[in-house]
């Protein structure tokens, strides 16, 4: 009797990332810009610098990139600043 362990090959494990979304904000010209600013610094951890880049780029442009990660992530990073009162949305595509 042979022993075919030696033979045998390890089996493969699919791992499935999770795929990466992007939180925008939009321009709503409702809220404050102070307000917005402590929401983004607080709730996202972003610097205080960016986060004022990302306000005037929404308010210009109409909406900015603020945060890239997994969607598992995001999607709570989503629920407080849209429960916080912020236009924000989810894409997979900037």
């Amino acid at each position: 009797m042979r022993d075919n362990s030696k033979n045998k090959k390890p089996y493969k494990i699919k791992r499935t990332r999770d795929p990466k979304i992007h939180l925008i904000l939009q321009n709503d010209n409702v809220n404050d810009v102070q307000y917005i600013h402590d929401l983004l610094v607080n709730t996202c951890a972003m610097n205080p610098i960016a986060a004022e880049q990302a306000i005037i780029i929404a308010h210009t442009k109409g909406k900015c990139p603020i945060l890239t990660g997994p969607s598992t992530v995001l999607y709570t990073v989503y629920a407080i600043l849209h429960k916080a009162g912020l236009t924000v949305t989810l894409t997979d595509k900037i």
